[in-house]
């Protein structure tokens, strides 16, 4: 299970090169199959996915998973927020946004997989503690990623997506890249839910620290749940499990997780003018969002858009964007969508 954006942008240029998916994160990349005719792709790959100097050395020095990861994370002043998953392709480009914890976890099967166009995905501003407070409102959110796909000269003609609550985002800028003269050629959803409850910010973050604590097989007194007291916990009694090196860095990643839940709490898209699938897995409306709620929501067919399909797949939401059938689907769609605004 990838930690953090930079393990997820190494295990995707990993797969690409090497053909297959690291088995974990401690796997050795030459016993994997790798040579130094690999290592200097993977190393190109690495340079052309983050912008930053990565040489031969780093690949034969850290070798694995982690290592590479962790010698980039190194570098990581040097990262922008709009990263290339995949950097070529014949192919119109995917444009992925974040899911709910500000990242780009869990995206990575869809640059590996061979869809033959340009993945780049952005994160969410605020993950690095430097990049200032995080954004809390869907029109900062989606003004805030059309900025950084403009500012990157990315192809104004593209398809977007998101996973979870990353596809109400792709909505929302879908209608803003439009309104600016972008051709959108498909809004891919992966298993978005309309149920979003008003929440309080401070509530998520606690409710995540416990989800940490007991993910660890730890405990703590409901008291003890702050940031700073959980990190120094976690970082004591399960290591491997963090990436965050400081208070800062861990408090970070939780604020942005929680704004953006927050900015779609009780939102309702209007129709946009873009073809929008939706990819759905038979567990996309959480139980509990559903009873936060209290009342029937429409669901995405009922919303009125102009061109919309359905897609359910058998898998459930934490598989599905891992899995062969639905990774064809997903590319077939495309293509579909890409054909059909030619």
């Amino acid at each position: 299970m990838m930690r953090d954006t930079i393990e997820v942008v190494v295990a995707t240029q990993w797969s690409r090169v090497l053909g297959v998916a690291a088995a974990h994160l401690d796997e050795d990349f030459f016993d994997a199959g790798g040579d130094s005719l690999l290592a200097a792709r993977l190393a190109v790959a690495l340079r052309k996915a983050t912008g930053l100097p990565v040489d031969l050395g780093t690949v034969f020095e850290a070798r694995t998973l982690r290592g590479i990861s962790h010698a980039l994370r190194t570098e990581n002043e040097g990262w922008g927020r709009l990263l290339t998953l995949a950097p070529d392709g014949a192919r119109a480009p995917l444009m992925l946004l974040p899911s709910g914890g500000g990242g780009v976890i869990g995206l990575n099967s869809l640059a590996s997989y061979p869809l033959d166009r340009p993945v780049y995905a952005a994160t969410a501003k605020g993950l690095r503690p430097e990049e200032g407070e995080p954004l809390g409102r869907l029109t900062e959110l989606v003004a805030d990623f059309a900025g950084l796909m403009t500012a990157a000269g990315l192809p104004r003609r593209l398809h977007l997506g998101g996973f979870c609550l990353g596809g109400n985002l792709a909505v929302e800028l879908a209608r803003r890249l439009l309104a600016e003269g972008w051709e959108i050629l498909s809004v891919n959803l992966f298993n978005t839910s309309l149920y979003a409850p008003p929440i309080d910010p401070e509530e998520l973050i606690r409710a995540r620290l416990a989800g940490l604590v007991h993910s660890a097989g730890l405990t703590v007194d409901p008291g003890e749940l702050r940031p700073e007291a959980v990190f120094d916990l976690l970082s004591a009694h399960s290591p491997t499990g963090l990436v965050e090196t400081d208070h800062a860095a861990f408090l970070a990643r939780l604020r942005v997780a929680a704004m953006l839940r927050h900015s779609i709490s009780g939102h309702l898209p209007e129709p946009v003018a873009a073809p929008v699938r939706l990819f759905s897995a038979p567990d996309r409306d959480d139980p509990e969002e559903v009873a936060g709620v209290g009342r029937r929501l429409p669901d995405w067919s009922e919303l009125g858009f102009p061109d919309f399909a359905q897609v359910d797949v058998s898998v459930g939401h934490h598989q599905m964007l891992h899995d062969e059938q639905v990774l064809k689907a997903i590319a077939t769609s495309l293509l579909d969508c890409e054909d059909q605004g030619s």
